[in-house]
């Protein structure tokens, strides 16, 4: 191995050192360090062999550390700019827990404004309709 592929692999590396990546993310990252796509390809395939790129973990990850503030079509969205199907990954947590849990977090004395936050996170509309019905119970807010 020369000195431009370690560099090569010790740069991915160092960007996997911060948070989890999917492959289509360190792909793009590595094409920015060089245009020589067999390096691009061999330091890929050493990443898989030591097992340091994996985008189902890296969805999982993704979808637990999203869902605690973003609806489902948000998460869709990341996991396809990521390189994922977001039809291979089932999301654990409902929109609707989501909506009550951000809706206890922060009380609103219009419906108009709790469905434009929750709406803004990505939370769909009937989820939203729900969530206000049983944060609200229809009669205290306008």
């Amino acid at each position: 191995m020369d000195n431009d592929q370690k560099n090569i692999l010790n740069s991915a590396l160092k960007f996997l050192s911060y948070r989890p990546r999917s492959k289509k993310e360190i792909t793009d990252y590595l094409t920015k360090k060089t245009s020589d796509e067999t390096f691009i390809n061999q330091t890929i395939e050493k990443l898989d062999l030591l097992k340091l790129i994996n985008d189902e973990e890296f969805a999982n990850w993704l979808v637990k550390s999203r869902s605690r503030n973003r609806g489902s079509i948000f998460i869709k969205q990341d996991l396809k700019k990521y390189g994922i199907d977001p039809k291979t990954i089932s999301l654990k947590s409902s929109d609707f827990d989501t909506a009550i849990s951000l809706l206890n977090k922060k009380k609103f004395d219009d419906k108009n404004k709790a469905y434009r936050y929750l709406a803004y996170r990505g939370i769909p509309g009937n989820v939203i309709a729900q969530a206000i019905k049983t944060v609200y119970n229809s009669d205290n807010v306008s």
